[in-house]
Order: C-alpha cells, then structure tokens, then sequence
C-alpha cells in the first residue's frame, strides 16, 4: 500500500474511523473517485513519498507528503475538502 486517504479528520479520530477510506497501491498519478473527490480531510502515506493536488496536476495548489507520514488537510497548497488528485512516487 502506498497510500491511504480518509473521507474524515483529525487523523486518528473516531470522526475518521467512521468515514470513508480509500487505499492506493501502485505509483503514478490518481484522479480521486466521485465518493473522494474534494471531500478528503486526512490521510496516512506508507513507503513512499508524493504529491497531492487541489485540481488537476500542475494547475493548482500541491502539496509533498513524505513517506511513512500521516496528517490531516490543509497541507502546502491543498485545503481541507479540496483533495482531487494524488501522485505517490513508487509502489509498495
């Protein structure tokens, strides 16, 4: 797994653990599915490191997150409810 993204924040909370998830495996770059898009609020990266995206790639804000990190949006250029894409850098 690379990446895990959460519907609900504060990362670690119960508020978190009842929303929705959505696990990423593989690198590359990831349109968020309707169910995700601008609604994530925290997330938990595995191995490896990447980049979020407010709107399509390179045309809005972004965002590293490093590998083996967790947090909650807003981060860089990326608010809260504003995740659209995600591009983890290698796969787990």
């Amino acid at each position: 797994m690379t990446i895990t993204l959460y519907e609900n924040g504060p990362y670690g909370s119960d508020a978190m653990r009842r929303g929705e998830a959505w696990n990423l495996t593989y690198s590359g770059w990831y349109k968020l599915p309707f169910f995700m898009d601008n609604e994530a609020s925290a997330w938990r990266s595995y191995c490896t490191e990447g980049h979020f995206f407010d709107v399509d790639p390179y045309s809005g804000g972004t965002a590293h997150f490093p590998a083996r990190s967790s947090g909650n949006f807003p981060r860089g250029g990326v608010g809260n409810d504003r995740l659209s894409g995600v591009a983890p850098f290698r796969s787990c």
